[in-house]
Formats: structure tokens, sequence, C-alpha cells
């Protein structure tokens, strides 16, 4: 749920950008007709997740929940690092996070066929309550929480969940900027591993293929077996639902195209 991060984490090319923000929304084997460098982005996020879930100060995070929030864990820790991650967005990009925010808006907009459905049906929402910004405000995590409580089954265990980052603050900021450290020279491993020098669409619309074994893997230090549907993260649900600010699709409170990297 953390779409910041995994849209930062993805790097330069925008196919694997794509690729960042639509995992949360495919499952299992990816779509036979998803183009292979989004794929690859798919592949990504996975990996991302694989290794966050197993990271100590991700792990530290979870730990600091309560023991009835514990099956919601990765969710809660997952937005609480897209606040820490916006709020510190200087350190670690150059480019305005409202600029950046904006880009990553317009490439979802600009390959609205590629998007899961589910995607499909938050992305007005998100551009229009630039949900990307607004997680700098600590209160817009604990609306987003209680907001996404009301589409689990059992809502009581993410309900009131904000009071946990109010209650942590100063160490879920430690753990954060300790995870993050590590994350972005690992994903820009992954990155190595899972692509070819250009990954795009062709011209034509044909894909080139995206190399990556497991040995490319072990070499790069991007830990973690790639089958033919990617590596599935270990807590499915922080996947289930989505990290929306607000429903009303204000504030807080095509065809397709060739990629170009960049």
């Amino acid at each position: 749920m953390n779409f910041l991060a995994h849209a930062l984490l993805a790097g330069p090319r925008d196919a694997d950008r794509l690729g960042g923000l639509i995992g949360d929304f495919v499952k299992g084997p990816l779509p036979a007709g998803l183009p292979q460098p989004v794929a690859a982005g798919v592949r990504l996020h996975r990996l991302i997740d694989v290794y966050a879930d197993t990271h100590p100060a991700f792990r530290r995070s979870r730990a600091r929940l309560a023991l009835s929030r514990r099956r919601v864990s990765g969710i809660v820790v997952d937005m609480v690092y897209d606040h820490f991650l916006a709020r510190l967005w200087p350190r670690y990009h150059d480019a305005p996070l409202e600029d950046f925010a904006a880009r990553m808006y317009a490439l979802m907009s600009a390959h609205h066929a590629l998007l899961p459905p589910g995607l499909v049906r938050i992305l007005p929402a998100m551009t229009a309550g630039d949900w990307l910004v607004s997680y700098r405000e600590p209160r817009v995590i604990v609306q987003a929480l209680d907001r996404m409580a009301l589409r689990l089954s059992r809502p009581e265990a993410l309900r009131g969940a904000g009071e946990e980052l109010e209650r942590h603050y100063a160490s879920f900021e430690t753990d954060f900027v300790e995870f993050f450290a590590d994350a972005i020279p690992h994903a820009r491993a992954c990155r190595a591993s899972l692509s070819a020098p250009e990954s795009r669409l062709t011209g034509n619309g044909s894909p080139p293929p995206v190399p990556g074994s497991d040995n490319d893997y072990e070499k790069s230090g991007c830990e973690g077996a790639v089958h033919s549907g990617g590596v599935a993260r270990s807590d499915a649900s922080r996947s289930s639902v989505a990290a929306a600010p607000d429903d009303s699709g204000g504030s807080p409170s095509p065809p397709r195209r060739a990629f170009r990297g960049g």
C-alpha cells in the first residue's frame, strides 16, 4: 500500500514505475498481456515487498503495533513509511514531491489501458486528492487507515491504527530511515537483474525480453527466486485494500504508448 515508496524505488524508468504502482493490484501469475517491461516492474515490486518483510527495521516496526493489529501490521507500516518518505522527501529525491507526484498521476493516466480495475477505480480520487503529497500529514495517515478499515471483513483490527503512529512516532521514523537506507541499493540491484539495458516497449509494440535468472539475483545481491509470476509477498493482507485518504476524491478529511524511461 506504499505507493510512494514503490514509485521511488522503481527507479527512473517509467515502465518500472508503472509496474511498481500497479503491483499491489496484480495477484498471482502476471497477466499474459502485460508488456514485459511493466511485468519487470511488478516483479521488482514483489521483490521489494519480500525484502521489506525480512528487514530488521521493518520487522521492528511491525512488532511495535498492538498484538490485536498483527494481522494488518504490514498495511499499517506501509502507510507509516510512506508518511516518512513524503515528509523526508528532499533526502531521497532532487525534484519536489509535488512534481514527482504529478508525474506519477500523469504516467498512470497515460497508460490507463494497462491499469488493473482496482487502480482504475481509485485513480481519479488519488489524482484529485493528491494522495502522494498528502501523506506528509500524520492526520492523513490516521484518516486513511480508518477508511481502509471499512473495507476489511474484520475492521476492528485496523480501526484506530493511526494512534500507533502518534504513540511511536520517533521510533517509526528511526526504523524507516534505517530501512530505506538499505532498500535503495537493494532495489537498484534488483532493477539491474530484472531489466534489460533498454527496458521499454518498441515502436511496433513488441516488448524486448526481460532477463533475470536466480543466479543473476544472487550475483547482484537481490535475493529471492523469481518464477513466471514473480515473488508473492508473505503478507497477503497488505495488498487487500487501497490507501485512500478519503473516498470523496477531494483533499484528505487509452492507447498503449511506448515507455521512455527517465
